[in-house]
């Protein structure tokens, strides 16, 4: 094994805990799944640690799934959210779940997505409990 590699397995396998040695492969993996739970997840997954804030920033999977709920944060964070998720999920396909109180902010947030459309995999738009479109 070349120097690297020692490095590697030197970082997973040190003093700390048994979640600081989880390879990045699988915390990929299951970033991608938190995502689709969460959908702040990605944000609050690179609080944890410096080896997971890299690997979450590495990893477009974990920002494909876009979920902006209006009833929950403000318009302006959401906008800001869709922005981030759309960057750092590459070219991967999106999954888009606008949730809204008020049918005027469907537009500003549902525009934030137009230029990557084509990119659009689902998606889904909800007043409340009723939905107003679904798209797959």
């Amino acid at each position: 094994m070349d120097a690297l590699q020692n490095q590697d397995i030197a970082k997973y396998t040190s003093n700390a805990g048994p979640i600081c040695r989880i390879p990045p492969e699988l915390l990929i993996r299951i970033f991608g799944f938190c995502n689709a739970a969460d959908d702040f997840s990605p944000h609050q997954l690179s609080l944890v640690s410096k080896v997971w804030r890299e690997t979450v920033f590495a990893s477009p999977s974990a920002w494909r799934n876009i979920v902006a709920d209006n009833r929950v944060h403000s318009l302006s964070t959401l906008r800001t959210q869709i922005d981030l998720w759309i960057r750092r999920s590459g070219v991967l396909p999106l999954d888009v779940e606008i949730n809204v109180e008020n049918v005027n902010h469907i537009l500003p947030l549902l525009s934030r997505c137009l230029q990557d459309v084509s990119r659009c995999r689902r998606c889904n738009i909800k007043h409340g409990e009723d939905r107003l479109c679904r798209i797959e």
